[in-house]
């Protein structure tokens, strides 16, 4: 299957919804996950994101709630330190999961939510 069967990104009204973002690497066009652990994958993951976001017009500074699904909670600190890294205050509200199993047996995903009216 060469087709998406899902969109990148849909911006309705003054919103912008991201698909899941995983850790790709965009390296080896997207067609594997980055190598380490988990705080590699979000690192690409979140960067992975930022892009989808570029390509709405948009940049982290838009984003108003996020969703992290995790495969384990083990590393949930390191997580945090990485996300306050990445995004500036005022932060997104975030929403973390855990979840058996993601696509590509990744270890994180992401979602964004940015709204288009946003300082940024």
């Amino acid at each position: 299957m060469t087709e998406r069967p899902y969109s990148l990104f849909r911006k309705i009204d003054n919103f912008v919804v991201t698909s899941g973002a995983l850790g790709l690497d965009p390296d080896q066009y997207g067609a594997k996950l980055v190598e380490g652990g988990v705080l590699e994958q979000l690192s690409a993951a979140l960067r992975n994101a930022e892009g989808i976001l570029m390509e709405a017009g948009l940049t982290r500074k838009n984003v108003f709630k996020a969703n992290m699904y995790l495969t384990s909670l083990d590393e949930l600190t390191s997580c945090n330190e990485l996300w306050l890294k990445f995004f500036e205050d005022p932060r997104p509200v975030r929403t973390t999961v855990a979840v058996l199993e993601l696509p590509r047996k990744a270890l994180v995903e992401i979602e964004l939510w940015a709204h288009i009216n946003t300082p940024g």
